[in-house]
């Protein structure tokens, strides 16, 4: 019995380290950060046309991927097909991101979940059509906290033991 109990133990971590490993290679710096400038989320949000056309550095909470590209990105000939969209939580200003598709990111979309911490390497690009927009076309991504797994037991245990306050 104890046998099982070890092999099911072993198993169970296993599953768990190859759930976990696909995000380790983003987990790294990239290479060449020192020529992009880093934003503050107070920067990110009052002054993005001060950075048209100009590499930053911005980190932010992943809001998961735009299945809708705007409109007036389509019109510039960015297609859906072609990049992922998604929305980046920088100081409660949402900045769009776009990022070519390529294999090795293909893998960072697939398995990253809404709520991770994430550091976008990228150009602003910059649209006026009848209102201006900003966006982020990225050269890299760099994961800095996948998001928090909560272990509900510990959470109901609490909550019983404190009375809900």
């Amino acid at each position: 019995m104890k046998t099982i109990l070890t092999l099911l133990i072993s198993l169970a971590f296993v599953v768990q380290a190859e759930e976990e490993a696909p995000l380790d290679a983003f987990k790294k710096p990239y290479s060449r950060d020192k020529s992009y400038k880093k934003l503050t989320p107070e920067a990110a949000a009052a002054s993005m046309p001060d950075y048209k056309r100009k590499k930053i550095q911005v980190e932010g909470i992943y809001t998961g991927l735009i299945q809708a590209f705007p409109p007036i990105l389509t019109k510039r000939g960015k297609k859906i097909d072609k990049y992922y969209a998604y929305k980046l939580n920088v100081g409660g200003t949402k900045l769009i991101i776009l990022h070519k598709r390529d294999k090795k990111f293909k893998v960072l979309y697939e398995n990253l979940k809404k709520g991770a911490k994430i550091r976008v390497y990228g150009k602003v690009e910059h649209i006026k059509v009848k209102m201006e927009m900003y966006y982020v076309e990225t050269d890299s991504v760099v994961l800095i906290k996948e998001k928090a797994k909560i272990n509900r037991k510990k959470m109901l245990d609490f909550i019983n033991r404190t009375g809900g306050e």
